[in-house]
């Protein structure tokens, strides 16, 4: 009985491996396209897949999240694409930088063009609201920049968190168990 206790260590270490390996891929996502906040349009070629707009930029400063909004129309044929606001945005944080996740989306492989306007949703206005409230100095839209990366679900960052915690309780449950069967005499 003790040694099968002691297989729960190493299937705890894989499953720990496995478990970061993915959570690192879900912060890493794949990057398409960057375009600075002061610039108004670009074009990117996007092949077939789901991605996310992301906003970058230093940390500790007022974002302009309520004062920009976004569009993406396909170039070929003017056709906008719908841009799902993300209700848990996922956010990666840095020492001086930090990028949150504002809309997900879905194209088929053609040139696109991201166009920054003044039409932000109503729930960053909001948090721009209270935002003015807290800091009074203006956006410098030069320190932040609009991102297209690689979408991720969001199903699969729970799981590889959900990973993380059952692997430590099984290298925990490998190294105490065999001592309380011990004490037990088993």
């Amino acid at each position: 009985m003790r040694n099968i206790c002691f297989l729960l260590i190493p299937m705890g270490i894989a499953l720990l491996i496995f478990s970061i390996r993915k959570t690192i891929r879900f912060a890493k996502a794949e990057l398409f396209f960057e375009m600075p906040c002061t610039e108004e349009e670009g074009s990117v070629h996007l092949p077939q897949g789901n991605y996310g707009i992301w906003l970058s930029g230093k940390r500790f400063t007022k974002s302009p999240l309520g004062k920009i909004g976004f569009q993406l129309v396909e170039e070929a044929t003017g056709n906008r694409v719908n841009l799902a606001p993300n209700l848990m945005r996922t956010s990666v944080s840095g020492f001086r930088e930090a990028r949150v996740e504002l809309y997900s989306f879905y194209v088929e492989e053609g040139n696109y063009i991201l166009s920054i306007n003044g039409e932000g949703s109503v729930r960053d206005r909001i948090e721009a609201s209270i935002g003015n409230l807290l800091v009074k100095k203006p956006v410098d839209l030069s320190n932040f920049t609009v991102q297209i990366r690689k979408g991720n679900s969001i199903a699969i960052f729970f799981f590889a968190i959900l990973g993380i915690n059952l692997a430590a309780w099984m290298i925990l449950g490998g190294i105490m168990l065999p001592f309380f069967l011990a004490e037990a005499g088993y």
